[in-house]
């Protein structure tokens, strides 16, 4: 049987996104293969531990490494980022594993498509890692290249999903390159450690197609055989008011883990709490009732997440004319009953009031206001109300 070895960080706000990491792999891997979980952490509590091992199936097994936050007490970590200190543990791999000569580094913010095995079946006996370029690798190789002299066939690579050489890591003291890079350009981190693994491993490094880091965020979209989905932008599938692409595949994965049902259900009250609430407010100051009236009310954007809430959640009596959508796939078809129309055809239909589906998001309110640019529009936070 093969042995694979998979290394994770998390800290108690990460540790079901961690499980889903574990679930996914799982799911996908084939057979004849026994995996090896490593999770490390700073403070991860005893329930958390137990939650992420009930996400273990098959042949698996799992260890948890409670790391010592005070030696990262000098790393900076950017307030306006989604990282903790535990994003720095990865630079201390080769020595926490000291029997093992490779392993695989996931972070928690993915879930795993393809079949795992293929990545670990991957020769790297000459290099330090195998990964991913980064999509925006060619501007952050341009700023450090003011510190670093790069070969200029390195690409500046998303440290999310590494193969690692432990073996060439400790004989070349990788670990001591790190810190010593902490110490003198800490203050020229942008990524945290993700800088300091580039800047000091910038080559003999394998890099692999994009669909086994495929980084997905609000600027581009998901394509077919991706391996593995990482969630890059600070709008994860989870967050309440996320409709990021690949929010289903997240909680497929999701409904494996002992978070299952209090994670939905609190975000679906959420949501619903959240969109009666704008609705108060909407109804309170024009004074008209939309659900009984005769205006043609219509809800923009089409989500998965949306439609997962409808299903559970029905509001029959909230009258909806339909929805409007920009994907030319999700037109003219049924969404929880109700037709999905294309922007173009909002003179046909004629809305007396349009919603966004994506609450708080200024940037889709935007998008619809440019939408609407033609006609009598007044707008209260995602509202837009046309008068005639």
């Amino acid at each position: 049987m093969n042995h694979i070895h998979i290394c994770l960080a998390c800290d108690d706000n990460y540790a079901r996104h961690c499980a889903v990491v574990i679930a996914s792999v799982l799911k996908n891997v084939s057979e004849n293969n026994f995996l090896h979980f490593y999770v490390m952490s700073s403070s991860l509590s005893l329930s958390n531990k137990r939650k992420i091992q009930k996400s273990l199936s098959g042949y698996s097994d799992i260890t948890f490494f409670d790391i010592d936050e005070t030696t990262f007490a000098n790393c900076p970590i950017r307030s306006d980022f989604h990282l903790t200190v535990e994003t720095y543990f990865r630079l201390k791999i080769a020595s926490l594993f000291p029997d093992l000569d490779k392993i695989l580094y996931l972070d928690s913010d993915i879930v795993v498509l393809g079949d795992i095995s293929e990545i670990w079946a991957l020769n790297i006996d000459d290099c330090y890692l195998a990964c991913v370029p980064d999509a925006g690798g060619e501007k952050y190789r341009k700023i450090f290249s003011q510190y670093v002299d790069f070969d200029e066939s390195f690409l500046y690579y998303n440290a999310g999903v590494m193969l690692v050489n432990l073996h060439k890591w400790r004989s070349d003291q990788m670990e001591y390159a790190f810190f010593e890079h902490l110490k003198n350009y800490k203050a020229t981190l942008l990524f945290a450690d993700q800088d300091v693994l580039n800047c000091v491993i910038n080559k003999n490094i394998k890099y692999l197609d994009k669909s086994w880091n495929f980084q997905l965020s609000g600027y581009n979209h998901l394509e077919d055989g991706a391996k593995i989905i990482h969630y890059v932008s600070g709008n994860k599938p989870w967050n309440l008011y996320s409709f990021e692409q690949g929010y289903r595949l997240y909680y497929e994965y999701l409904r494996v883990t002992d978070w299952w049902y209090s994670s939905f259900f609190l975000r679906g009250i959420l949501f619903f709490n959240c969109l009666f609430s704008q609705l108060h407010n909407f109804i309170s100051l024009l004074k008209i009732n939309i659900f009984y009236s005769k205006k043609r009310f219509f809800i923009w954007g089409a989500s998965s997440f949306l439609q997962e809430l409808l299903e559970h959640y029905p509001v029959g009596f909230f009258k909806i004319d339909g929805f409007i959508d920009s994907d030319p796939k999700k037109q003219a078809q049924l969404f929880c009953g109700y037709r999905v129309y294309s922007p173009d055809k909002l003179d046909l239909l004629e809305p007396d009031v349009v919603v966004s589906g994506v609450l708080n998001n200024l940037k889709f309110e935007d998008f619809i206001a440019s939408k609407l640019k033609n006609k009598n529009v007044s707008v209260l936070k995602g509202f837009f109300v046309i008068k005639r």
